[in-house]
Formats: C-alpha cells, structure tokens, sequence
C-alpha cells in the first residue's frame, strides 16, 4: 500500500522538474522491484500465441488484443469475461472496434482494408468497401479509437522523408465516409519501421492526435481534425526521444491533455495556446524508460482526477509498474506518478503494452516465453482512511469521526488514505475553521499520494471545546470510491488549575507543605487568604475550603471571597494532639479541580494533674450529724476524660489513707460510711480515665462514729517447733456498727513468756521466748486488749494456746510364748522422739479391743510406772508422767490376756499436755491364745512375759485350769 494526500495542489499546477525529482528515484527502484499479492489482478487471458501490438480495451472486462503466429495470425476477442479467437488473413489486424449492440468486431488488416464478423464467425457491419484512406503507402499503423468516436493512424509517405497522421472523426465501422480518414497532416520527417507512438481523444467531436517524433528533447506533434496545421513541441535536448503517448480531455477546455513518456521522463501539459503547455514533471532513475501509459479522467469525479497504468523498464533489468497520482484538478492529471507493487503472477511477465478504459479498468499484455498473456485489472476497492496523532484521542470507528487533543500539547496528525488494489489515493484534509484564538493547525506535509500531516499547537483551555472538523476528502480516480468525511475536533480541558497563592492575614506566605502549625482550642480563629477569581489560565475559579477526615472537634472553616477563617472550637475533649487536615479546591469553569492540604494541629487537653477539685463539706442535713461531702471540677471534658472523684480519710498531717471511696463528681459522699472515729483529714482528688490524679484537696473533719466495742477474736494457735520461737499476729475486728478506728493495745497476762509487738491497724505480733517444746506445748498464752477512743474503753481477755506438730513415732510388737500354758500376749510400744526437745508429763493411752490387761504389768524402759490406770470398760490403757529425750527411743511393755471371742486389736496415741504428739497409732493385731508362736530371737517383751508368769505362779496355792 502506498500513503497518497495532498491538500497543496487545490489552487495551483504543481509541477516537479525533471532535476528536481531524480532525487526519489533509489526510492521508485526498490518499490518497483518488491513483490506482493494482489486481490485485483485476476486470472490472465493465456495465448499459445506471440501478443502483436493492437490492444483495445472497450469495457470492464471487455478487450481486443492481436496475435502473430507463423501459421496466421488474429484477434482475441474478449466480451464480458468470454474469449474469442479469431484468425484473419496471413498480416495481422492493424486495429479493431467491437459493436457491443450489434455483437460485432470490425478489424482492420495491414493492407487497409477492412472486415467484420461476430464472435460466432457470421458476417456483419454492413458495407466496408470503401477505401480506408486515399493514399496507398506502403505500410500503416496501430489504429486508436477514442471511446466518444474517432479514430487516428499514421503511414509513411512514399518519399520516406515524411509520414501523414490521418485523423477520422468517425469509426471505422463508418459505412458513410469515402474515404473512412478525409482528415491528413503531414509531418516532414521520416517514418521509422517500428512505428511512433501516438495518442488520441475526442473533444466535442474534434479529433486530437499527438505524435512522438524520433529525435531529440522530446520532439512531439500536435494535430486536430480541424484545418489547423501541426503544432510541433520540444522540450531540452537531454529529455530523449518520446516512447509512450496518452491523451485525455478536461472538462470545459477545447485542449487536449497528453502525458508523455520520453525514455525515462514523464512529461505532461496541452497545446501552446492552451497556456498550458508540455512540461517534464517527473524523472525516473537512470537508464528507466517508459515502454507504454495509459490515463483517463473521471470527470464525475471531485476529490482527485487521473487513473492508469504505465509499464517502465528499470536499469540493469526487470521491469514495474507505475500509476498517477489523482489531482486535485483534470489539468493536473498524471503530472506524478508512484509505482505499484507486482504480484507474483506478473514477475514473469515481460510486458509489452498496457491500456486502461475509465478509471476502473485496464488490460496488461505480454508473453512468458513464447506464449502470450492478458492479465486484467479492476479497480474494486475504494480508498480507506486512517488518522495517527500519538498523545491524542483517535475515533474514527463510530459514525462521527473524532480526534480529541489536549491542551498545552502539540501532536502531529498524520492522515493517510490506503486502498486495497495499491491504487494510489489523493487525500485533501482542510483544517477546522473554528480554531479558537491561542492555536492553530499548521500543514507540515501534504505531497500528492503522500500522508498529510498536520501539526496543532497551542496554549491552555478554560473548558473543552468542539473546534470545528477536518474535512477529508480521498480518490483512488474513480467518482464511485470518492470519500469525504468530516472527522471532528475536540481540544480538551486536561490541566488543573494552578493553585493560587495562600497568605497568612498578615501576607506571610503559608508554607509550602501547608503546615499551618498550632492553633489552641479557645484561642482566636486564623485567617488565610486566597484572593482572586481567575486562574493562571485566566480561567474563571470557584473556590471551596472543606475539613477532611472526618474527626469532629476541630477548628470550623468559614468561607470568604478572600479566602477563610478557621475558628477553633472553645475547648478539646482529646487526651493527645491531634492534626486536623482543611482541603482548598479550586475549580475552574471547564470542571477541573486543583486541590491544597492544609494541616493545624490541636493540643489535646490539660492533664488533671495539674488542677485541683473544688470540695465542699457539710453536716448530713438528714440529724445523723455525720460529714458530707461532694467533689466537683470546673474542668473541661468532663464526661470525655470520664472523670471520678476519689475521697479519702488520711491521718491529720497526711499519710496512708484509711478508708477511700471513688464516686462519680458531684456525688454526695457520707464519711459515716468509713465508720471511722476520731480527726482526719478529708483528701479529695480527680482521676481520670488514664488513672491520672489531680492535685489534692483537703479538709480537716471530727468523727464520732458509733461508739467502741470488740469482736471475738478468732482461736488461732501459736504453733511451737523445737529450736524455734512461735509466732502469730492478731488483728482485732470491730463490730460494723462500731467505731472501726480505735487505739488498741495488748497486754501479757500470763503463760509462757511471750513477747507483743503492736502492728498497724490495731494489730498484735507474739513471739514466744523460749525455743524448747516442753514448756510450751499445751499451755496458753493469756492477754488483755483494750479498744479505747477518747473517753470510751473496751476491754477483754484472749487466750492463744500452743500447739504442735506431732512428732513421735509410735511402732508397737506382741508375743506368745511357746512354752506359756496361759494363753497371755506380751505387747511392746516403742515411742521414738524424732525432735532433739525433752518432753515430760507425756501421756500414753493405748487402745485393746478383744484383750484384757492384766494388772502390774505395764513398764517404761523395764522400770514400773506409778501412773497407770485401766478402764475396762472402753479398752484402754493410759500411762502418765512418761518423759521422752529428744532423739530417743522409749518403750513401754505390758501384758494382755486375749478374750475368748472376737477380733483382737492394739492403737494407741501418745499426748503431751492435751496437744497430739505421736505420728501414727502403731496399730497392730496380736495373735490368739494357744497358737504356739514364739519370737524366733526374743528380747525384753518375751523376758517380761516369761518373768511375770513364773511371778504370778509362785503366788497361787494350787494350779488352775487355763481360761
């Protein structure tokens, strides 16, 4: 595809001189030479014939192409796609018109005469025996029709110094003309073998011919079907000898146009008096040269004229294919020409002439070897339009085409036309004619067949606006593939406004990071400036200030034209500072925002321990006489702080406070509830929800209370541990309706001596002397405490009793001797003390549940003991006044007669002064009497038993039976 545009070619011819255009020709080169597809070439006409050199086309798909071949030579009619071949005599057809009304193809031969037939081979045209021109030269042309009638074709004189162009105002079919070509001009110079090559148009009934000569710059003939003599142009020496002629019409001239090819030059204009005159327009590369054109103007056309083909030989070989660029007016047609791409199909191809009919249709001839090729054009595709403007808004798939630019950018606007068959298109972009003031859209480049390109430019913009459109207008040459289209511009508002400046009241400038620093709660508001009502861009502004953040109890913003006032607010109810964040947004009249952050920060509130609570104090009104008192604060935030008052009684002078109490403020508090007698000093203080306290307040105050009196104290023993003193603090408790406050004292009475130490809040420590067990254990320690406030006194005895932890460990054996024929059990009790104290007065009650003691039998350590006594009635055996030394064992030995029935068991436990002192019971079941056991190695129990017997039998007069 080739880019096509211009938009400079509105109003003046524009030429490129033939210097001037060699400079594009490396470019014409490479482009000639690349190969591509193409939809729109179709299948070729395929000849076992060489293609001669008559090739007229008459319609879309509808052409006349001679043959020579060495056994005849013909035509090869093709009608709407249908081919014909028809074979005339031995020379072939020097020209050819096909009737499409009456189906009928007239030729004419080599010798000048001529003939019809219909594709079928019947016989028509009617009468063709009149002569073909008057003269009889020895040769003629090619034959050329025009599409409006008329015909040309030029013969050698017989001199051989001149030839004539004989012109015809009618068709070679003409039955009514005698002969067909009256009209002869006869140029002086010699007529080549190989022929000239000529073009031919029909305006208004005139025939027009230009002849190429063969010599230098050029040389071409002018000639008419008039009695207007030859016209003769030439241009500079170096222009070469014309090899390709084509001619057109203009609408509204009498002139012909001609584009001319000579050697590698194109060259374009009309007759001298037209004041249009041939001129070279474009020069190709160096040794190119171009071997045939055709080009035609669609006058029904108003976006570009001038459609066809040109076949160019490139140097050092290989061949292209070029065609015009459309004008913007019919007298500029064909003045540039761009290549087209080949397809495959016709690289092969070694072309010999090329002819187009309208703008839609064209024929290429030419052979593959020795065989002959047509290949068909059609010109099917219309142009397509496209826009590239990097950094802008491109829309051009919606019904209303659209380029959106920002301000203060300036893209480039690059409009190209592309077509599908590679024709080459003629685009005109005219600039939007409602361009408001500041920018403009300049052309940068707007070359024929080229891009158009544009570039607009600008300054700022209050709002968006609708600029107006580009009006494009693309031709590939036919009226029918005309495209305009109007393609909207938008010039869009994207910059905010700049923010104007913002003063403190005094002009100082803010800071730029919009710290606006501390404003106090309760302190004077702060006025900021923001003056003016434009912008930068001299956009009309709005201006609004708004808190951000959502936290409530900041400064308010209060609006003005001159900017604003944020007032704080009386007090801060927030324990830290906090930072409140106002946004300043300026708006401009197209919707554009700008916004500041301005910061203030807010010192949270004054801690409460830097105030003091206000305090009042009274006599309950109610006649109980007791104090009142409430606590309240003049303190700001109050319920935010979640404050409390704490009352408490110290000790006049200060010191740990006796009783305390935590109500709400301005709670009525009764210092009856403490209890209390005597003076204190009422302290009041604020906590808060941090735990913080204020100052304190106080107040010196007389309590009565509700008299003296003492609890019981509970029965706690003092806990004696051989080696150590005992220890136990009492703390006396006061009836609740009593007087919780009263000076106590306490005084040794009796015991053992025991040191009191007086504790706080009426407290006692006693601490005994003595670190032995036996002078402690089982006595009490007696005291009296006295509960005295002022005149009142209350006194009582209290008794502490010392106890033990037990400490001896009782283990317990019996035996029967084998050889006893009473029956009786010995028993043995060990009692280990496992302190290092002596105890006396120790006390042993042993337990005999199926035995009988018998009586004198009981021993400590093998020596009698004085105090025993036996209760027959509960089984037990107490001894008395036994002494156990520390770290010693004593055993106590007696003797039991087991009952006849019945389970038997030993227990017992061991006291000192009523106080438990043994460990365990030393439990133990003797054996039955009669069993005939005996201790395997017996000792102290087996001797006792064994002594006691033989005592016992010593004393009876006569033997008994045993029980």
């Amino acid at each position: 595809m080739h880019p096509t545009g211009s938009t400079s070619e509105r109003n003046s011819r524009t030429r490129t001189r033939p210097e001037g255009a060699l400079s594009g020709v490396g470019a014409l080169l490479v482009l000639l030479g690349a190969s591509c597809a193409h939809a729109e070439w179709r299948t070729p006409l395929r000849l076992s014939e060489r293609p001669s050199e008559l090739l007229d086309v008459w319609a879309p798909d509808s052409f006349t192409m001679g043959f020579n071949a060495s056994g005849g030579n013909g035509v090869y009619l093709v009608v709407n796609g249908s081919e014909h071949r028809i074979p005339t005599a031995a020379r072939e057809p020097m020209g050819s018109y096909y009737d499409s009304l009456g189906d009928c193809l007239f030729l004419v031969e080599r010798t000048r005469t001529r003939r019809a037939q219909r594709p079928d081979g019947t016989s028509c045209g009617g009468d063709l025996s009149k002569p073909l021109i008057a003269d009889n030269p020895l040769d003629i042309s090619p034959v050329k029709h025009t599409t409006e009638g008329g015909a040309v074709l030029l013969a050698p004189r017989s001199d051989d110094s001149s030839f004539n162009i004989y012109l015809s105002e009618g068709r070679i079919d003409a039955t009514d003309r005698n002969p067909v070509f009256s009209v002869v001009k006869q140029v002086t110079e010699s007529y080549p073998s190989l022929g000239l090559p000529f073009g031919v148009v029909n305006i208004e009934g005139t025939v027009h011919a230009y002849v190429g000569g063969q010599k230098g710059g050029a040389l071409g003939y002018w000639a008419n079907s008039t009695p207007a003599p030859l016209e003769q142009w030439q241009g500079p020496l170096s222009l070469g000898f014309v090899s390709a002629v084509d001619l057109f019409s203009v609408t509204g001239s009498p002139h012909p146009y001609a584009v001319v090819g000579a050697a590698n030059v194109f060259i374009q204009g009309s007759r001298n008096q037209s004041g249009d005159s041939l001129e070279a327009v474009q020069s190709l590369a160096p040794g190119s040269e171009i071997l045939s054109l055709s080009i035609n103007v669609d006058p029904n056309s108003d976006a570009g004229y001038g459609f066809g083909m040109a076949v160019v030989l490139l140097p050092g070989g290989g061949w292209g294919l070029m065609s015009p660029v459309p004008m913007g007016a019919q007298t500029q047609a064909g003045t540039k020409w761009i290549s087209r791409n080949l397809p495959p199909a016709l690289q092969t191809l070694d072309p010999l002439q090329v002819a187009c009919v309208g703008s839609a249709y064209c024929v290429l001839t030419g052979t593959e070897g020795t065989a002959g090729r047509a290949f068909p054009f059609f010109n099917t595709a219309g142009p397509v339009l496209s826009l590239e403007a990097p950094g802008a808004l491109v829309d051009l798939g919606s019904t209303a085409a659209s380029v959106t630019i920002d301000e203060n950018t300036a893209p480039e606007l690059t409009f190209k036309g592309t077509d599908a068959d590679e024709d080459p298109v003629r685009l005109v972009v005219v600039p939007p004619t409602g361009i408001p003031a500041g920018w403009k859209v300049e052309v940068t480049s707007a070359e024929p067949g080229e891009p158009v390109k544009m570039k607009a430019s600008g300054g700022a913009l209050c709002q968006t606006l609708a600029a107006g459109s580009f009006q494009v207008q693309a031709s590939d040459g036919l009226a029918d593939h005309e495209i305009s289209r109007p393609i909207e511009l938008f010039l869009r508002h994207t910059v905010p406004p700049v923010m104007p400046p913002v003063k403190f009241e005094d002009g100082t400038p803010v800071p730029s990071d919009g710290n606006l620093g501390t404003l106090l709660a309760g302190s004077a508001p702060l006025k900021l400036l923001a003056e003016g009502t434009r912008s930068a861009a001299n956009c009309q502004v709005t201006k609004r200030w708004s808190a951000v953040g959502g936290m409530s109890g900041g400064p308010t913003p209060m609006s003005s034209a001159d900017g604003v006032t944020l007032t704080p607010p009386a007090t801060s109810c927030a324990p830290t500072e906090r930072t409140f964040a106002f946004d300043y947004e300026v708006t401009d009249e197209g919707g554009l925002s700008s916004t500041q952050r301005f910061l203030v920060r807010q010192p949270g509130w004054t801690g409460v321990s830097t105030v003091e609570p206000l305090l009042e104090l009274w006599l309950d009104p109610k006649g109980s006489g007791a104090p009142e008192v409430r606590v309240s604060s003049d303190l700001d935030c109050a319920r935010e702080r979640e404050l409390k008052a704490e009352v408490s009684l110290e000790p006049v002078g200060g010191g740990v406070a006796v009783w305390t109490k935590t109500v709400g403020l301005s709670e009525t508090v009764s210092l009856a509830e403490s209890r209390l007698c005597g003076r204190f000093q009422v302290t009041a203080r604020l906590v808060d929800s941090t735990n913080e306290r204020s100052r304190p307040t106080v107040r010196q105050v007389e309590l009565a209370g509700g008299g003296v009196a003492l609890e019981a104290l509970p029965e706690t023993p003092l806990v004696a541990e051989c080696g150590r003193q005992a220890s136990l603090t009492l703390t006396p408790t006061f009836p609740p309706e009593a007087c919780q406050n009263p000076d106590v004292t306490w005084r040794f009475e009796d015991g053992p001596l025991t040191a009191l130490t007086p504790q706080p809040g009426g407290a006692v420590e006693l601490l005994t002397e003595r670190t032995d067990l036996d002078s402690r254990v089982g006595r009490s320690v007696r005291m009296t405490v006295t509960a005295s406030m002022g005149s009142q006194t209350v006194a009582g005895p209290h008794e502490v009793r010392i106890t033990t932890r037990p400490f001896v460990e009782v283990s317990r054996r019996t035996e029967l001797s084998a050889a006893s024929e009473t029956g009786l059990v010995g028993v043995s009790v060990d009692l280990f003390n496992t302190t290092a104290c002596d105890v006396t007065e120790v006390r042993h009650v042993e337990r005999l549940r199926g035995l009988g003691y018998v009586a004198d039998s009981a021993k400590f350590d093998g020596q009698p003991l004085e105090h025993v006594s036996w209760n027959e009635a509960t089984g037990e055996l107490i001894v008395e006044q036994l002494e156990l030394l520390g770290q010693r064992h004593g055993t106590l030995t007696y003797v039991t007669r087991p009952h006849l029935v019945g389970d038997r068991l030993l227990s017992g436990g061991t006291w000192l002064r009523g106080e438990r002192i043994s460990l365990n019971d030393g439990g133990d079941e003797p054996p039955g009497s009669g069993c005939g056991c005996a201790s395997s190695s017996p000792g102290s129990l087996l001797l006792a038993l064994v002594a006691w017997v033989g005592a016992t039998r010593r004393r009876r007069p006569s033997p008994t039976a045993r029980s």
